[in-house]
């Protein structure tokens, strides 16, 4: 049984890979197999790729080892770890190997040595989000009926724009696809986005901008977003006839992520802010992501790791509360000022428009009464002394909802960074209906613990 061609899997499929080995600037290749999961990736060997690797110890670990597979492609794995080397006599001696992540299309020693013109990228829900309407039905009537003639694609205004500063165009490119079978015939469009910039950056600077987009729509549609697909274009292949369109070598970049965790049928009446409340503005929205990225980067790490790991309540609510602090004191330029964590959010609180602040917290006595309980909850949790303080939120249910509504505020001056406005802001959060629920539970303790 032959094995996969990687170029036509995703980073969330299974596959296995079978080629032959071996050590950059080695001749000596070893057959085996790379199996493939997002959580894991392993190359099984039959054989030993270097005999001095056989007196070593476990553990051991090798920048790069090259691979030519059954179906013609070239494989760069980085990152690479012994983790088995069994003898058997009788018997032949294989070696297992973990690895960190691989690039189909190419050999290459060092990953960040490769320089590319572009990528591509498949954000996880963002067709669905986007929702353009791209497919054309016409109908016709007969016998007394209408029935359905024909279905044609119809191009849509797609977004292009221009990130100053970083100096490279992102855009908005769709990605038919037509599958058929003897009793059905379905259309499907797999929004991509394309990141080209002014000159060939490494595989580092795309990391980056990936994580940055990954950032952007996990806060605006308020679910964890994953990369289904990473394609690079670098020069262009000389290898091609000069009467021929010209293209440029294309590659594909898998990892190992965490869980992934895809919902099959996402709603984009779910997402927290729509495509149409940014479509208008996407140009200043965009850069100014970019913009806010860079300079608030402990931020949005910060808030966007909560929604990829399993949520420990002490942790979580450090985690967001830390974001807030380091927030005000980049916002506010107080780096080196002691400004106590009171006084922070309290002026994080006061930013907010009237309307904005009734709704996530309620009126004055009831902010301060907030503020008194995170500011004690989160001195008890980072030193463990009770002491004098009468606000610590001790109840896990209560520290939990306490947390949901920290994200939402920081989902609130994360987009309003943005440039969206604060009143469609209030808006989406007051349709969010489990954020409501939320809210009504603290602003309830808090009349309590009053």
């Amino acid at each position: 049984m032959s094995g996969a061609e990687a170029m036509k899997h995703r980073i969330n499929d299974e596959f296995q890979i079978k080629g032959y080995w071996r050590f950059p600037n080695s001749k000596e290749e070893v057959s085996g197999i790379l199996f493939y999961t997002h959580e894991r990736i392993t190359l099984e060997l039959i054989g030993c790729i270097d005999e001095d690797d056989f007196f070593l110890p476990f553990g051991i670990k090798h920048d790069t080892i090259f691979g030519f597979s059954d179906k013609g492609e070239k494989f760069s794995l980085f990152n690479v770890q012994l983790i088995e080397s069994p003898f058997s006599a009788p018997g032949f001696t294989t070696q297992t190997f973990y690895v960190n992540e691989f690039i189909v299309g190419g050999h290459f020693e060092k990953k960040n040595d490769i320089t590319l013109n572009s990528m591509v990228i498949f954000p996880t829900y963002l067709a669905e989000w986007i929702n353009r309407n791209h497919y054309k039905k016409s109908f016709e009537r007969s016998n007394g009926g209408n029935y359905l003639k024909s279905i044609e694609w119809e191009d849509a205004e797609n977004f292009k724009v221009n990130i100053q500063g970083l100096d490279f165009l992102i855009e908005e490119v769709d990605n038919p696809k037509i599958t058929t079978s003897p009793q059905t015939i379905n259309w499907k469009n797999e929004t991509c986005l394309r990141i080209t910039p002014n000159k060939n950056q490494n595989i580092e600077w795309y990391r980056q901008i990936i994580n940055s987009v990954r950032i952007l729509l996990t806060t605006l549609i308020n679910k964890p977003v994953y990369d289904t697909s990473i394609i690079y274009y670098g020069d262009f292949d000389t290898t091609w006839n000069e009467n021929e369109s010209k293209i440029r070598h294309r590659y594909m970049h898998f990892r190992t992520l965490r869980k992934m965790n895809i919902e099959e049928n996402f709603k984009p009446e779910k997402s927290l802010i729509k495509f149409d409340d940014i479509e208008d503005n996407i140009d200043v929205i965009l850069n100014n992501w970019f913009s806010f990225r860079k300079n608030y980067k402990v931020v949005l790490e910060l808030y966007s790791e909560e929604f990829y790991k399993p949520m420990y309540v002490n942790s979580s609510f450090l985690s967001y509360v830390q974001a807030l602090e380091i927030y005000h004191r980049i916002k506010s330029e107080s780096n080196g000022k002691k400004i106590n964590l009171r006084t922070r959010l309290k002026e994080l609180l006061e930013s907010l428009g009237e309307a904005s602040k009734l709704f996530l917290i309620g009126e004055n006595d009831e902010c301060e009464k907030f503020i008194a309980q995170l500011v004690d909850t989160r001195n008890f949790l980072t030193h463990y002394e009770k002491g004098s303080k009468k606000n610590i939120i001790e109840d896990t249910h209560d520290l939990f909802n306490t947390i949901m509504m920290l994200k939402g505020l920081l989902n609130f001056l994360i987009i309003r960074e943005m440039g969206i406005d604060e009143a469609i802001i209030t808006k989406r959060l007051k349709e969010n209906t489990a954020l409501n629920w939320y809210i009504l539970k603290v602003r309830e303790n808090l009349k309590i613990k009053g």
